[in-house]
């Protein structure tokens, strides 16, 4: 079948969309529904009058100012390749031959792309993780340590908020930064609604990283703003670094064709923030917190918390992102996002012991309602049969925690390891070897292994369970993996 009526049917088959992007696929003011364009109507090269994204001076001036005011940052820059564009061009603005980089183990592999695009050294920093194996922010102590042992390191690059909505304390993070003369790197792809705030002032949902201290920032706009897939924006704050590297970098990684159909789209989402955000966040926010605490009362499933964190370094959880924990219910968060897609929901990410559901302003208070409703049935359904999907060892083995002081083993620079000979070997016996590619569970594009990692036993396991529960893994083919060929020819 051809994607285009792929598409349009199921366009028309009455699915709810609780996934990307943050459309939900309805434009921003419905009214406008009879006067939407033809996309091939509004499909333009850089003609007369239109601006040149790439190299602004009319149009796209104005809406980038328009962005950086709207995130209170010195400069933004519109990308049209999405965050990995805005990760990659940071990058490579800040890392150059040899540098370290302290970089999160959880950050997207566009992030690891990028380092070895840079020739950077990376220095891996582990989160604190909860009992579901999901991300709680990074120790600011630990990443003090670093810094004051190793003066190579130029950067701190990580994720916040993460693709569950758990933001780390950036605050503190800038401030031992700066202290060290070090630059921080947020990829906020998952943050680009920090502009909804309350009467008050106070964030409904998220923080914006460059106001907690960033030096810079990319946000993805299409993930959790009503704006077309593959908009972005890279935030700066100037005062270490000079723009004008980081406009060559992003025109080096963007294309020189940047399309007019996405673009307009962020014109038009920042005009539905201006003209409707505050109405429509308050409105959200409202639904979510009745969603929560009508969920609160299930008995089997457990929906996380948004809101303060306590006991762990994270600091905010975004009520936007709806994070089912399954461990409980004794099935598999694919198991749970299954039952909902026979429901006629579809979720964004399904993990070995939770579901995540993702929402935006653009969704309906009736296909919160819709999930509720769901979840409620199957939370019943289990808590009356009592049965388990799976036995308790097997679900433990994917969240087995290293030891602390165990650290993932380097054993080759990433940019080199990218290039060398390789073979393929069987997962199971690959223990001891060297990894020649990323291998990621796909949602979220979070490496389990990055080109030059030892691969243990630990992992290995990790990457069996997550295929035994039927996720996508990038990187391993037909049970198999591209590790380092040490072979002599």
């Amino acid at each position: 079948m051809c994607i285009d009526k792929k598409l349009y049917e199921y366009s028309k088959s009455g699915f709810i969309p609780m996934h990307m992007p943050g459309h939900m696929r309805r434009r921003p003011g419905e009214e406008k529904r009879a006067s939407w364009p033809d996309p091939y109507s509004i499909d333009i090269t850089e003609i007369n009058g239109f601006d040149n994204l790439n190299r602004p001076c009319d149009i796209y001036v104005s809406l980038q100012k328009e962005l950086a005011g709207l995130y209170h940052c010195d400069r933004a820059y519109i990308s049209v390749g999405g965050s990995t564009c805005g990760n990659l061009a940071m990058i490579y603005t800040c890392l150059h031959d040899g540098d370290h980089a302290l970089t999160a183990a959880d950050c997207h592999k566009s992030v690891w792309h990028g380092l070895a695009l840079s020739h950077a050294i990376p220095l891996l920093l582990d989160p604190v993780t909860d009992e579901n194996g999901i991300s709680m922010g990074y120790d600011p102590k630990e990443i003090n340590e670093y810094l004051e042992k190793d003066s190579q390191i130029k950067a701190v690059i990580i994720t916040s908020p993460t693709y569950e909505g758990v933001e780390s304390d950036i605050p503190a993070i800038s401030d031992i930064c700066k202290k060290n003369k070090v630059l921080l790197i947020v990829d906020a792809a998952h943050g680009a609604h920090s502009v909804f705030s309350d009467a008050d002032g106070k964030a409904l949902f998220c923080h914006n990283p460059i106001e907690a201290g960033a030096d810079m920032a990319v946000v993805s706009l299409h993930k959790t703003l009503p704006a077309l897939t593959q908009t972005a924006c890279i935030l700066l704050n100037e005062s270490n670094i000079y723009h004008e590297d980081l406009e060559e970098s992003i025109r080096i990684f963007q294309t020189s064709s940047p399309s007019y159909v996405l673009t307009s789209s962020v014109s038009e989402c920042l005009s539905f923030i201006k003209d409707k955000g505050a109405y429509a966040g308050e409105r959200f926010f409202s639904d979510l917190k009745t969603f929560y605490e009508k969920t609160s009362a299930f008995k089997s499933l457990r929906v996380m918390k948004p809101g303060v964190i306590e006991g762990y370094p994270a600091i905010w959880r975004d009520p936007t992102k709806i994070v089912i924990i399954t461990d409980k219910a004794k099935i598999t968060g694919k198991a749970l996002s299954d039952m909902l897609r026979d429901e006629m929901i579809e979720c964004e990410m399904a993990m070995h012991s939770f579901c995540l559901a993702m929402t935006s302003v653009a969704t309906a208070r009736s296909d919160l309602e819709w999930l509720y409703r769901a979840l409620l049935a199957i939370d019943k359904k289990i808590s009356g049969s009592g049965k388990s999907a799976y036995d308790d060892k097997a679900y433990h083995s994917i969240i087995e925690k290293r030891n602390p002081t165990e650290k993932r083993k380097i054993r080759l620079d990433l940019s080199a390891a990218s290039r060398q000979k390789w073979r393929y070997e069987n997962l199971y016996d690959a223990s001891g070897l060297i990894a020649r590619d990323i291998v990621s569970v796909y949602p979220p594009g979070v490496p389990a292994l990055i080109p030059g990692q030892e691969i243990d036993r630990t992992i290995i396991n990790s990457i069996r369970q997550a295929l035994s529960d039927g996720l996508s893994v990038d990187g391993i083919y037909k049970g198999k993996i591209r590790v380092i060929d040490g072979r002599s020819d």
